[in-house]
């Protein structure tokens, strides 16, 4: 763009209505009607003095360069033709032409340089640089000019017609574009200087140095009034955001992500705006409220204790621990442990009512502890018992627990060879459908491994011969209910794996029967007919008269076809159509697919740990 060459210039008179105004490609989008009229008063009484500038158009007519103002002006005074200069240009030179041609008269508007400067950036495939040259602006007027273009079209109309100054455009560029048109309303409906705008908004936007978010992302943003404050030269400071969405938005996946990382540290954590202020309490040790020392630390590993983060504006992204969230629980504790702190007025009374309860509590604990309803256990210092509660266990503490019971199942499995077979068929049949689960002795209800851990060796052995039938059977893969696209069934991709690891020859093993044609059209029983050489038992003395009974046999129905070649004596035994070779491919392929994703969710699972 903006290479300089030497164009064909000619000049003649050209009716009006063979020139044609090509859509967004003059500068100027805003025309003074009082200055339009005056022109063509003038243009009235002397004509039009300088030429207007056109290029051809390649299905007949001209394209308008430059001279719009004079085209209309004309127009209105009546001429049917004007003087031109045709040219042969392209795009690029065009656009600077018609930019030339507005710089030397009447100044176009910010906003319609900025459509300008929209326009010469395309030309120049994106090369700021170039597109600066072409228009013979500086780099920072023609990004200054860009980034207006983030001003909304009514805020752009209004600065084109002398509404608002350069200053409002510059301000209200800044704000998100849903919110431009309510403040530029308010600006035109009050008369709002650009300072009184400018201070409105000081007020409207946010601190980015108080993000709870990462903010390297906001650099460079039109919203970043850092952006406006190096281009534009009505801005409302630097490190500001106007756009509170945007704000919001990033301000609540940060609470959100900081309450998933506090999920290591605490067996529960909130929000505050998720829990009613009467919902939560802290959980203190001594005075009041206090649960005392044993009962707080026992209080820590329960699920209903951990902490709190703030959402309110100012305080987003605090932690506020110690918080626990049962307080009708903490109350029962705090009351408990205050109850068994209370000074004793009888030493006689205290001794013998002591040794009573005692007596009680040891009995009452251990039947307690027999139970095992630690949940259920009550406050420390009371007659009913001398643990200290934990209302319920934190969910990684119940999975340690269960890590555990696993173990030891695993461990009693490995080490008996009945159960191994158990737990073989146990496997098996929850990937296929047994089809008489009683005759194995097997209630009709969902199995379990109890289930086949409790059948003798004989049932055992029998109920895995029957599985591995039906592991890859076509039945037992329709009963697993895989899906339409039968190359991506578990079961076919593990069949095809075997064929393919084994090499399994598979030529004998298909059989050409009524109900595999009847899957074909009649098109694909043809070429499966001449894949299987099925042309060479047609009648006929030599090859030309069998090729011709076959073509008489496909030409007829679908029906009459199946028949002819059920009825026929052509050997099918050794034939094994391509199509099944390409679906043992297929299937191979999902099975490379599947280990595919397997290894990038096992990478991912490692990448994340480390």
């Amino acid at each position: 763009m903006g290479e300089a060459m030497v164009v064909p210039t000619q000049e003649l008179r050209v009716p009006l209505d063979e020139i044609k105004t090509k859509e967004g490609h003059n500068p100027r989008r805003h025309f003074n009607e009082g200055a339009l009229q005056r022109l063509a008063a003038n243009i009235e009484r002397r004509g039009v003095v300088q030429p207007i500038l056109l290029r051809p158009c390649p299905d007949g007519g001209y394209w308008l360069v430059a001279g719009e103002r004079r085209v209309r002006a004309a127009r209105m005074a009546g001429l049917t033709d004007v003087p031109a200069v045709v040219r042969e240009l392209s795009d690029a030179q065009a656009l600077e032409a018609a930019i030339a041609e507005n710089d030397n008269r009447e100044d176009i508007s910010a906003a319609e340089e900025a459509k300008a400067a929209q326009r010469a950036l395309d030309l120049a495939e994106g090369n700021e640089e170039e597109a600066a040259q072409a228009l013979d602006w500086s780099r920072s007027k023609l990004r200054s000019r860009l980034l207006l273009l983030h001003a909304s079209e009514s805020v752009l109309d209004a600065l084109m017609t002398g509404e608002i100054k350069l200053g409002h455009a510059e301000l209200l560029a800044s704000l998100p574009s849903d919110m431009q048109g309510k403040v530029l309303g308010k600006v035109l409906a009050g008369g709002v200087t650009v300072e009184v705008l400018k201070a409105q908004m000081g007020t409207f936007t946010q601190e980015l140095s108080s993000a709870i978010f990462d903010t390297r992302g906001c650099a460079g943003c039109p919203n970043n009034s850092t952006t406006q404050a190096s281009l534009f030269e009505q801005h409302v400071g630097e490190g500001r955001c106007s756009n509170r969405s945007c704000w919001g938005e990033k301000t609540e996946a940060r609470l959100l992500a900081l309450k998933a990382e506090q999920a290591s540290e605490f067996n529960v954590v909130w929000l505050d705006r998720e829990k009613a202020a009467d919902g939560y309490t802290r959980l203190v040790v001594d005075g009041v409220g206090g649960v005392g020392a044993a009962q707080a630390n026992a209080c820590k590993g329960c699920a209903n204790f951990g902490a709190l983060i703030c959402t309110a504006p100012g305080g987003e992204g605090k932690i506020a621990s110690g918080v626990c969230f049962d307080t009708e629980c903490n109350r029962e504790k705090a009351a408990a442990h205050a109850a068994s702190s209370a000074p004793v007025e009888d030493a006689t009374t205290s001794v013998n009512s002591g040794a009573k309860g005692a007596k009680s509590s040891v009995g009452k604990g251990a039947k307690a502890g027999k139970a095992g309803k630690a949940g259920k256990s009550s406050a420390l210092g009371t007659k009913k018992g001398t643990k200290a509660a934990v209302a319920a266990v934190p969910k990684k503490a119940i999975a340690a627990d269960c890590g555990l019971i696993r173990q030891v199942g695993s461990e009693t499995l490995c080490g008996d060879s009945r159960l191994r077979l158990a737990a073989t068929c146990f496997g098996m049949a929850s990937i296929v459908r047994i089809p008489d689960m009683s005759a194995h002795g097997l209630p009709g209800t969902r199995l379990g491994l109890r289930h086949f851990a409790a059948l003798p060796l004989e049932k055992l052995e029998a109920l895995q011969d029957e599985l591995f039938g039906l592991l890859l059977s076509l039945k037992g893969d329709k009963d697993h209910g895989m899906g339409d696209d039968h190359c991506k069934r578990e079961r076919v991709i593990d069949a095809a794996a075997l064929i393919d690891a084994l090499d399994v020859p598979l030529a004998g093993r298909f059989k050409l029967d009524k109900a595999y044609l009847e899957t074909l059209t009649k098109s694909g029983i043809e070429a499966l007919l001449l894949e299987a050489g099925f042309v060479d038992s047609c009648a006929g003395e030599d090859a030309a008269a069998r090729e011709k009974a076959f073509k008489k046999l496909v030409s007829g129905s679908r029906g009459d076809l199946i028949t002819a070649v059920m009825d026929s004596q052509h050997n099918f035994d050794a034939f094994v159509p391509s199509s099944v070779q390409r679906c043992v491919q297929d299937a191979l392929k999902g099975e490379a697919k599947l280990m595919g994703r397997a290894r990038d969710a096992a990478g991912k699972k490692t990448e994340k740990e480390s």
